[in-house]
């Protein structure tokens, strides 16, 4: 990571402007303070580990009117060794150089996942979808198989020989789900407990399960559903059924026993060996999530207002109880995480994507990455094309755009 900005620097680049909406800079008591929820290592729980149907900065801005030395500018009785408040890294190719995998305009908008060697595509809510590949090393992209129908979350764990898809059917706005062989694209169904709507989000878990969110249109339909990740496995069972009805669906992920998905922009938790309940994933409910992702010891959430929060795990119980979240990452100026999307989280660090604003600029897009716990915030890609989907491989994080490019960054840089 660059080094970090001179202290007058980087305490004005986190001040936002009173005018235009800009939301606040972080507390301080969102720094990182050593502990272990800061330092440790995550694993995989996004959308290409969840696949789910999920999206430059204005730099230091503001510094402008900084004093002419850190001295003038800190406050009075700040003692010389505090820590520094978080600030934003704007993207630097040389530091963080983007490779280009795929350039597939007539397949947007893009669904992508990766597994330890490719990324698989395919087309979002189309009704006659290509899947196909592109190997993570660069290479020609071969098709896997031809007329998926109306895929909106897929899932290509390491080890599987699958690809998992979330889908729905043309002919009677159903559910569908799919899971389709890597070598040959071999089609086999997942014959589903009963009536479902559309699959919008699905997780590959380490319990050797898959589980899928649905959209509910009435009361007591069913909202999740899981299968065994197992070749021989091709029937699902219910993990939650909805009590009202009307729920969208959403990206999910799976931790501790516990399954926690988006469905009307809030947070839900339930227990992963099903049941009718569930309750609030988060001490202060939102409208507004996006996308989801968990490691062993918190699950993430990115909400469209461009915020990314933090939450220990739930117990075993899995009832939303427990220390309150926090907000790890917020907009730092008018312009920083526009049109937020998916969420992953690896190594200790959390990223995400932003679509950014209109084209050709997409003003507030990229793709960027802060520790676990909160601190610095750096863009890792640029807002170039637009970016929509996000995933992350052994060594890379990996994006689609709206422009239908499929490109490729360092998780390290070189």
């Amino acid at each position: 990571m660059p080094s970090r900005l001179p202290h007058h620097l980087a305490i004005a680049t986190v001040i936002t402007a009173a005018a235009g909406g800009c939301l606040a800079t972080l507390d301080e008591s969102l720094i990182p303070d050593g502990d272990a929820d800061a330092s440790a290592g995550g694993t995989s729980g996004g959308a290409g580990a969840a696949g789910a149907s999920g999206a430059g900065g204005a730099g230091a801005g503001g510094a402008s009117g900084a004093g002419p030395d850190a001295a003038s500018d800190a406050p009075a009785d700040a003692p010389p060794d505090a820590p520094l408040p978080p600030v934003f890294v704007p993207y630097d190719s040389g530091v963080h150089p983007v490779k280009n995998l795929a350039n597939l305009p007539s397949e947007v908008p893009l669904l992508i996942s990766t597994d330890a060697a490719d990324v698989f595509r395919t087309t979002r809510g189309s009704s006659a979808a290509l899947l196909g590949k592109v190997p993570l090393a660069g290479g020609a992209g071969v098709p896997v198989s031809a007329g998926v129908e109306l895929p909106f979350a897929m899932a290509t764990p390491p080890g599987s020989i699958f690809v998992y898809l979330a889908a729905g059917k043309v002919s009677t706005q159903e559910g569908r789900i799919r899971r389709i062989t890597k070598s040959d694209g071999t089609p086999i169904e997942i014959a589903p407990p009963g009536p479902i709507g559309e699959g919008r989000g699905i997780f590959a878990a380490a319990d050797g399960n898959v589980y899928v969110s649905l959209r509910v249109v009435g009361a007591g339909s069913i909202g999740l559903v899981r299968f065994p990740q197992a070749a021989g496995g091709t029937t699902a069972t219910t993990v939650y059924t909805s009590q009202a009805g009307n729920e969208t669906g959403g990206d999910l992920t799976v931790s501790g026993g516990c399954v926690y998905w988006i469905s009307n922009g809030g947070v839900w938790v339930t227990r992963t060996d099903g049941g009718s309940s569930r309750a609030e994933a988060l001490a202060d409910p939102i409208d507004d999530a996006v996308g989801i992702a968990s490691d062993n010891l918190n699950f993430y959430v990115s909400r469209s207002s461009g915020e990314i929060w933090q939450r220990k795990l739930s117990s075993n119980s899995c009832d939303g109880q427990g220390e309150a979240e926090r907000r790890i990452a917020a907009r730092i100026g008018a312009n920083e995480f526009v049109n937020v999307g998916d969420v992953v989280t690896y190594a200790g660090t959390v990223t995400w994507s932003a679509r950014g604003g209109a084209a050709p600029d997409y003003l507030g897009g990229g793709v960027f990455m802060t520790p676990i716990g909160g601190g610095d915030v750096t863009q890792i890609a640029p807002a170039e094309g637009g970016v929509e989907a996000l995933d992350h491989g052994p060594t890379v994080v990996v994006f689609a755009t709206s422009s239908g490019l499929i490109r490729s960054v360092p998780k390290t840089p070189p």
